[in-house]
């Protein structure tokens, strides 16, 4: 079964999640907030150093990261999360690797620049070509 990007996000953060949630954290899911990171974990005391703040990546390529947003690193390439949990689903079990932020070299994060069209768009596109109201 192949597994489409929709499905290998849901599974990485399911995985995420209770990974963190086994250790005794407290997980707050906060993808899409735009805060530069995915998840916020803590014992309960939100002590500074007790917080990590979790960027979620999940890959079926071997080798490669998924693609990052701009918005994921501050304007030094440095990774705006403290960690990088990478969930890898190559064989029958995934594996989960966590990669603290200081381990990714700002030299590694190159500055790429990606197009988009929203998902829809192409039905209204071929609807206005069919009606010359292009």
């Amino acid at each position: 079964m192949q597994l489409n990007q929709a499905d290998i996000t849901k599974k990485a953060f399911e995985i995420v999640e209770e990974y963190e949630k086994s250790l005794g954290r407290n997980v707050i899911n906060r993808q899409g907030d735009g805060v530069g990171y995915d998840i916020l974990s803590h014992k309960g005391k939100k002590k500074r150093k007790d917080i990590r703040t979790i960027e979620v990546k999940g890959t079926t390529k071997r080798g490669l990261f998924p693609g990052f947003y701009g918005s994921e690193f501050d304007v030094n390439r440095n990774l705006i999360a403290t960690h990088l949990y990478l969930v890898c689903f190559y064989e029958y079990k995934p594996s989960l690797y966590i990669i603290p932020r200081g381990k990714i070299k700002p030299e590694w994060v190159k500055k790429t620049t990606t197009y988009r069209i929203e998902k829809g768009i192409a039905k209204k596109a071929l609807i206005c070509e069919e009606n010359k109201v292009i």
